[in-house]
Order: structure tokens, then sequence, then C-alpha cells
């Protein structure tokens, strides 16, 4: 009878901490899943550039008739596709983000051991139930599906160039009387809007790559973590509940 109640008890301790690894499992996925998502969409949320730009060209108004001003034109017109582009980038990335949020961590199938008794042993020793590799290597490939149309429009926007365009113009604008000889001299209005407009090819420039920085700074973490375990987020990063202390992967105090 003695022996019988000790092998329960030891039965209970197992189940006990394997449901305590495997909640910690989850709650390391979920964990991993927002962070995730929420460095992206942090990302994104950028200020717009639109109202600025379209107060540079009202701006242009009051500057004389001439070359300075058809060149400040030009640098806002590129500044201007530039911030269209961006916001495009911001809007969709936002709105990925946000919907990846909205779903909560799901997994795209990945092909498993082709060999049969890497099959088979796994069947005896996992009992279906998928470990948090298998889970996390499926949730890693939907987030890198996911952020591929994100990726794929950055890469089709041309704000790097048309920033760089916009910033080259205005200096051209700014020291236009130096380098041409009987012309007027650049009103300082002038040279206020050509600031300006390096100013916003500069944050515009941070946050079209900023996006891109984050994804990329995010599926690094991802492949990073394919090559460890659940034990490896630290305990202090991870909240229980209240009076309820995370001491290592699987032990937990309460």
């Amino acid at each position: 009878m003695l022996a019988f109640a000790l092998t329960v008890i030891a039965a209970a301790e197992i189940f006990s901490d394997l449901t305590v690894a495997e909640d910690f499992q989850e709650r390391a996925l979920q964990k991993r899943h927002s962070h995730f998502w929420s460095v992206v969409e942090s990302a994104a949320e950028q200020s717009k550039y639109d109202e600025a730009i379209a107060g540079l060209f009202a701006c242009l108004d009051d500057i004389p008739e001439g070359q300075v001003k058809k060149i400040l034109a030009e640098a806002l017109s590129h500044l201007d596709v530039a911030a269209r582009q961006q916001g495009a980038q911001r809007s969709g990335a936002a709105n990925v983000a946000e919907q990846a949020l909205s779903d909560g961590p799901t997994a795209t199938s990945v092909t498993g051991p082709t060999d049969f008794f890497a099959k088979l042993y796994g069947a005896f020793v996992a009992e279906e139930r998928k470990t948090y590799q298998e889970k996390l290597r499926g949730q890693v490939v939907e987030r890198q599906k996911r952020v591929t149309q994100i990726l794929k429009d950055s890469q089709r926007a041309d704000v790097l160039t048309n920033t760089r365009l916009a910033s080259k113009l205005a200096f051209d604008a700014m020291k236009y009387d130096i380098y041409n000889k009987n012309v007027p001299k650049t009103p300082e209005e002038a040279k206020a809007i050509a600031d300006k407009i390096v100013e916003l090819s500069g944050k515009l420039r941070k946050a079209y790559l900023g996006v891109v920085t984050a994804i990329a700074t995010q599926i690094t973490e991802d492949v990073e973590g394919l090559s460890g375990t659940a034990s490896k987020v630290r305990p202090e990063d991870v909240a229980l509940g209240e009076g309820v202390k995370l001491i290592a992967a699987n032990k937990i105090a309460v």
C-alpha cells in the first residue's frame, strides 16, 4: 500500500512538473510573439510628414520667382514622393502588426523528420504533443510570412533615393548665389525652407529604415531563439500572477 502511495505521489510530481513546463513554454511563446509585433508596430508609429511638406509648398509662394524657387519646388516634389511611400510602408506595417497581435500566436506547418525511426521515436516520446522548439519554429515561419509583404513594399519604395535628391537640391538652393555669378542673393526665407527640407529628409530616412531595421532585428532574434529553449527566457520577464514567482523553466514558487 505504501509503495502504491509513493508511486502515486511520484506520478503526481512528474505530471505537475510537465504541466508547469508546458504552461511556461506557452507563456514564453506568447511573450515572444507579442514582443516581435510590438517592436514592429512601435517602429511604424512615426510622425506623419504630409502636413509639414504641404506647409513648405505654401511657403514657396513667398519666394521670388527664379531658379532658387524652381530648385526648392523640385526638392519638395521628391520629398513629397518619399513621404507618401514611407506613409504607405508605415500604414502597411502597422496593419500587419495589429492583425498579428489580434490573432495571437499562430504557426505554419513545418516539415518534420523524414527518417522512419525519428518519426517513430517522436510518436512515442511526444505522444502527439508538439515540443516548444517545434511550436516556435512554426511561429517563426508564420511571422516571416507576415513580414514578407512589408519588406517587399519597402523594397519597391524609393524613399532613400528621393530623400537624397531632396537634400541635395536643398543644399543647391542654399548655396545658389555662392556658386553662380551675377545672380540675386538667396533670400533667408528660401534658406529656411531648404533647411527644413534637409531636416525632414533625415527624419523620413530614419522612419523608413526604422521599420526595416526593426523587422530584421526581430527576425534575427527569432532565428537565434530556435537554437535555444524556453528556459532562455529570463524568469523576471515572465509575469505569472500576483504572489507567484518564476524560478526556472519548470519551477515556480508560490
